[in-house]
């Protein structure tokens, strides 16, 4: 009997670490499954909208989205130090919201509705119109109550734009934010727009307004260096480790991995003001270069890439010249008269 009370004893605790085991497992296998052939689908999807005259409705959804994470990637507090996430997502990261992700894995426009669904629950204010974003007033309706999941709707939205889906390239309603002390306030449209104030909200280069609305930026761009190595600052710019702060790079195809964006694996690149240098990230400076590594350089007939100073130049190849129409052309050499061996005199008498 106390052999059976021991079995079920054993069995009792190793039941909670199995099953936080297959939720990590889940949640995994979830996450990598964003990579295989999820763009393709969303891609497919939204030509399917632009056929049907929908973009619009589609375009005020994340242009709703956007203006709510730009504001609470901002002012939401988490941690110690009580810092927003607008450089890098909380660490240890938030548990990633199961249902959040796997609705998300359905379509766009799924993913779109069950995002502002979950947060008007919480944030009735997001489809209301006539509330003025002032900081003050943000403060109060935001708060830290469910940030799994705005966290995990926030790198869902991250990795569509960094995944270049078109629906993102240019949004609306992107000059409503916190706006500096003193200027005036701006009155939020609610889900109430006309197409006129649409097309007056495209504001930006592509994709900027989603890239700034849904995903951290490592670079901290903007940020003075005073404020930056300040005891606030410095652990959330910790990944700008650039020789000159104001080169660093976070390219969207180097970032379009959603289990990497969220433990903070980002690949950050330095940008080098030098002609033929290239950043290292290994060593975290600026190297020279050799471009003619690229196969696309040089490839006109009889031509080759060498390895200059300030970059490269492409030259003729041996046995060709450059001709009056500035291409190479191969060298021709007149064939020689051949009149056998010469004969002399002491040989004619032999």
């Amino acid at each position: 009997m106390n052999f059976k009370i021991c079995i079920l004893f054993f069995i009792a605790l190793a039941s909670p670490a199995s099953s936080i085991e297959d939720d990590e497992e889940v949640t995994l296998k979830l996450l990598t499954s964003y990579n295989v052939d999820y763009n393709s689908a969303i891609k497919d999807e939204y030509s399917r909208i632009i056929v049907e005259d929908r973009t619009d409705e589609i375009s005020v959804k994340i242009g709703i989205l956007a203006t709510y994470f730009r504001v609470f990637k901002k002012l939401v507090a988490w941690g110690v130090e009580e810092n927003g996430f607008e450089h890098l997502y909380p660490s240890p990261e938030y548990d990633f919201d199961i249902n959040i992700g796997s609705e998300c894995k359905k379509g766009l426009e799924i993913c779109l509705d069950t995002i502002i669904s979950n947060i008007s629950e919480i944030q009735p204010w997001i489809l209301q119109d006539n509330i003025d974003l002032d900081e003050l007033a943000m403060k109060k309706i935001i708060d830290d109550q469910r940030l799994g999941m705005e966290i995990s709707a926030s790198q869902i939205l991250c990795y569509l734009t960094n995944s270049r889906i078109k629906a993102f390239e240019h949004i609306p309603y992107c000059s409503y934010r916190i706006q500096p002390p003193g200027t005036k306030l701006f009155t939020w449209t609610g889900k109430t727009f006309s197409k006129h104030n649409l097309i007056d909200e495209f504001v930006g280069k592509s994709f900027e307004c989603a890239t700034e609305s849904f995903c951290p930026d490592p670079c901290c761009s903007g940020i003075p260096s005073v404020v930056r190595s300040s005891s606030k600052y410095a652990p959330l710019c910790k990944m700008n480790s650039c020789q000159k702060a104001s080169t660093c790079i976070v390219k969207h195809f180097e970032n379009d991995d959603l289990s990497k964006l969220r433990l903070n694996q980002f690949n950050v690149n330095c940008g080098c003001e030098e002609p033929g240098t290239i950043y290292r990230p290994d060593i975290g400076r600026c190297v020279h270069h050799n471009p003619c590594t690229k196969q696309s350089l040089c490839r006109d007939f009889g031509q080759e890439c060498v390895n200059t100073a300030s970059g490269y130049k492409c030259v003729c190849q041996l046995g060709y010249f450059r001709n009056g129409s500035n291409s190479c052309a191969p060298l021709k050499f007149s064939a020689p008269v051949y009149h056998g061996f010469a004969l002399s005199e002491e040989m004619d008498e032999l």
